[in-house]
């Protein structure tokens, strides 16, 4: 099992592969199926995701149009004034009386963007824009993820549960036969001390395992977005089908769509936008500019010939001494670029390795789960041919039990390694994303 560079159908994926997003339904469970869409619509951490995106694409539209566009401004004013004459170096004439001033003008200016800071930014936001999508995607996986291990992890609950309140039966039972026969001499006092033990130590597990499924069922219900787990389905490990013919070798392309390694991808392209305009910020900047208006004394003359000021003209700035400040931000953004590049690269790294351990634990559970399997079915035989004994008078009621409890032992074990082979099931298809499948 493993990561390859190419796919073959020799390795189990036939190219070209592709991904199923709702791979949770290869759990064939109904129930679950409506509760991750359910939560697809009121989880918190959703909506949250969705709006971040968003923001992010309304913050791209924005720079685009203050970008591509000139941006023309509208002001109006009114203020009351007094001169004085002689401090404007006129005192020989008096002061005039207060008078108002209105002023209205409308102003243009385009910033030509030779050197492409502009254009940077409008990459920059683009990328965070993607950025938000793969994190709202990210955030999808993650919480479809939660919702199938918590559901598989309350299937198990219910049955280790249920197998071991009939453990707790048999051991009361077996607790019993051993105080009549210690009453009667036939068993030692140490043998009462042990079933005593043994009905102590499963009414422990039970309040364990009744305390974990409550705080499982609450954890559901915050996945789904809801107050209370009373609406919320109810699961067994019946109810789930452990996916079958999953792939030996998966494509690393389909890897390298995970949303993390996409949201790390656009971390890497914004990185190098914002050195492009940071380097851009080096060169000298052409601005056009433009402006007309009125500026009456009466506001009933606004507009009125002889009223109307206007001024055009271009602008140049150019950065000439600013203390290395402008190389240094260049710089910076570079190592900046540098640093998110090496974060992609541990991202990507980190992708391959969750797949691959994924797909080991899957090998080892059905590896292990065989085997138990195994164990079980011997423990069964070993049941019946008690069973048929005590029948025919061969063994006691106790031979009977202690053979229940070995059986039941056995099954507790199957239903643990039969959830954990669930649970890397689930693991693998959040690690590659979805599931994965062939298209011929």
């Amino acid at each position: 099992m493993g990561v390859s560079t190419g796919s073959t159908d020799r390795d189990g994926v036939s190219a070209p592969a592709e991904r199923d997003p709702r791979w949770w339904r290869r759990f064939g469970s109904p129930a679950l199926d409506a509760l991750v869409e359910q939560a697809m619509q009121d989880s918190p951490s959703i909506r949250s995701a969705e709006s971040r995106l968003v923001e992010a694409t309304k913050h791209l539209a924005g720079q685009r149009g203050a970008s591509r566009y000139p941006q023309v401004d509208f002001g109006a004013s009114a203020k009351k004034e007094q001169l004085n004459t002689a401090a404007a170096g006129l005192p020989m004439i008096p002061n005039p009386s207060p008078f108002m001033l209105y002023n209205t003008n409308v102003s243009v200016r385009y910033d030509f963007d030779f050197f492409g800071a502009q254009r940077h930014r409008i990459a920059a936001k683009r990328y965070e824009a993607a950025l938000r999508k793969h994190q709202a995607d990210a955030a999808r996986l993650t919480l479809a993820g939660n919702i199938a291990s918590a559901a598989v992890r309350e299937g198990r609950l219910r049955d280790e549960i249920a197998l071991n309140e009939a453990a707790l039966r048999n051991r009361e039972a077996v607790r019993q036969m051993l105080h009549e026969r210690y009453e009667i001499g036939s068993v030692a006092h140490r043998e009462t001390i042990d079933g005593d033990s043994d009905v102590d130590r499963i009414e422990a597990d039970l309040a364990a395992l009744r305390a974990e499924l409550l705080q499982t069922r609450f954890q559901l219900a915050v996945y789904a977005g809801v107050p209370s787990p009373e609406s919320l389905p109810r699961f067994r490990l019946d109810d789930l089908q452990l996916p079958q013919d999953l792939p030996s070798i998966v494509p690393s392309e389909l890897v390298r769509q995970r949303p993390d390694i996409l949201a790390a991808e656009a971390s890497l392209h914004i990185a190098g936008e914002l050195a492009g305009v940071a380097t851009a910020n080096l060169y000298p900047r052409i601005e056009l500019g433009a402006s007309i208006g009125s500026s009456p004394l009466l506001i009933g003359q606004l507009f009125a010939g002889g009223t109307t000021i206007w001024n055009i003209g271009a602008q140049l700035s150019a950065p000439v001494f600013h203390g290395g400040e402008l190389r240094a931000a260049r710089d910076a953004a570079y190592a900046a670029y540098d640093a998110t590049f090496e974060d992609y690269r541990n991202v990507v790294l980190g992708g391959l390795q969750s797949v691959a351990d994924a797909m080991t634990e899957i090998d080892r559970d059905t590896t292990t789960l065989q085997a138990r399997m195994t164990v079980l079915q011997r423990q069964q035989a070993v049941l019946e041919m008690t069973q048929r004994q005590f029948e025919i008078g061969s063994v006691d009621r106790l031979r009977v039990l202690r053979a229940e409890y070995a059986c039941d032992l056995a099954r507790v074990e199957v239903i643990r390694l039969r959830a954990a082979s669930m649970a890397s099931a689930v693991s693998f298809f959040a690690a590659v994303g979805g599931d994965v499948h062939r298209t011929r």
